[in-house]
């Protein structure tokens, strides 16, 4: 059995070791491949003998010997190998590095014939998430090969997700109708899942990611980077723009209905794959503004990773409009206490506060906007009306519990990628194992 593993870091080809090492005592002559997009995952599994490569390099470097022979194709379509190339690469045009589309194209292209090959003699596919270029060209590919696949990723409550279908929207939980009476066994069972604890980390040696960083600024800007990697730094850099000295008091506020807005990173997944109505946060903050129920405040939570980082736009309109704050204070705990409505795009916040029994409005694609536990956003809906409908909105809570328990024996995992131990490497092996053996 060969089985093709895809992640991005050391701490992903850590994972995928671990799994190795206890899936070969059942299947011992399984054969294993590593492949990284990044220069950390490729050194692990190289230092410790493992067959892999570093992917995005790999694809880079086809993509320039074969430059001529991709621009002749490119001159009478846009669709390679039954894949269209336009969609491939729409999400990446985020960088001012990005000035060359056809570099993109090449890119893609390389990739998929590089994974054309690949998939001929793979039996079984593992991969980190689902949604990079590499990885939706294989998982297209695997699903027309059924070559059996498994998605990983970081879960809400402390787990991880291990999912057939995908991860984020794409969740094989999505659009699974709750029970709105369970037992008292089952909801034991939830309420373990909302209360698992963190594990212990392993020493993760530093060497590995702070080459990446290295190399990203060592040659961002240069020909020889992959430009799928490529990030535009300055969207990363603290503009100090901020709402100046206007302040959130709950205090100032009694008897008024507060929504909250969870803001996202603008350029994560679930913003460029998993928000079909909605790319620009200001754009969101005004639809929400203009169309609040009558004594309501609008709360607004910037994502802890980039604050001070949104549009100028965003926060100019904060500073000038007085029935809406920048939340500068509050933990999460603190401000679902407070709130009335939260309103996300996609994001875990809106499950953790639909298990704190709040109403919660979606306004793009997630794996629980369809199951009956909150109120889903579309274009042919009313903002206004919405908002009205959250307001005077509980979600039932034996629903969310049975939703809780649904979620973990379908996709979850208790545990971290980055836990000491293989405990959670053991866990998924042992999945596939009980999986193919059926």
């Amino acid at each position: 059995m060969n089985v093709l593993c895809i992640g991005y870091y050391d701490k992903f080809s850590r994972l995928f070791l671990g799994v190795k090492k206890h899936f070969k005592t059942k299947h011992p002559t399984a054969y294993f491949t590593i492949d990284s997009m990044y220069l950390s995952g490729y050194l692990y599994t190289l230092i410790r003998g493992q067959k892999g490569s570093w992917l995005s390099q790999k694809a880079w470097r086809l993509a320039k010997k074969n430059k001529n022979k991709y621009k002749a194709y490119l001159a009478n379509s846009h669709k390679y190998k039954n894949f269209d190339l336009n969609k491939l690469t729409s999400s990446l045009f985020n960088s001012k590095y990005h000035k060359k589309e056809d570099e993109l194209l090449w890119h893609a292209m390389a990739y998929i014939d590089i994974l054309e090959q690949k998939l001929i003699e793979v039996d079984l596919l593992l991969l980190i998430g689902d949604s990079r270029l590499p990885f939706e060209i294989v998982k297209e590919m695997a699903e027309s090969l059924q070559i059996k696949t498994y998605h990983i990723e970081q879960g809400p409550y402390n787990t991880t997700i291990f999912d057939k279908k995908g991860v984020n929207a794409n969740l094989s939980v999505r659009g699974y109708t709750p029970k709105i009476e369970i037992s008292k066994e089952d909801e034991k069972l939830a309420c373990n899942t909302l209360n698992l604890q963190k594990n212990k980390k392993y020493l993760r040696n530093p060497i590995y990611r702070g080459l990446d960083y290295f190399i990203e600024f060592a040659i961002m800007k240069s020909s020889i980077y992959p430009p799928d990697l490529k990030i535009d730094f300055s969207i990363l850099n603290k503009r100090n723009l901020t709402s100046d000295n206007k302040q959130f008091k709950a205090t100032e506020h009694s008897g008024k209905n507060i929504f909250l807005f969870a803001c996202q990173v603008p350029f994560d997944v679930n913003i460029t794959h998993h928000s079909p109505y909605f790319k620009k946060h200001s754009d969101i903050l005004k639809e929400i503004y203009f169309n609040l129920p009558k004594n309501s405040i609008l709360l607004v939570r910037e994502h802890p990773i980039y604050k001070s980082q949104y549009e100028e736009d965003f926060y100019t309109f904060i500073r000038n409009n007085e029935r809406v704050y920048l939340d500068k204070d509050l933990s999460l705990n603190q401000a679902l206490d407070i709130v009335n409505v939260v309103i996300i795009v996609n994001s875990t916040v809106g499950l953790e506060a639909i298990t704190k029994n709040k109403s919660v409005l979606v306004l793009g694609n997630s794996y629980y906007d369809s199951s009956n536990i909150c109120k889903k956003y579309s274009s042919e809906k009313n903002m206004q009306d919405l908002l009205v409908k959250a307001l005077n909105y509980t979600p039932n809570k034996s629903a969310v519990l049975d939703f809780i328990n649904y979620l973990h024996k379908k996709s979850l995992i208790p545990g971290f990628i980055t836990d000491k131990g293989t405990a959670l490497a053991h866990q998924i092996a042992n999945k596939i194992i009980l999986d193919l053996e059926k």
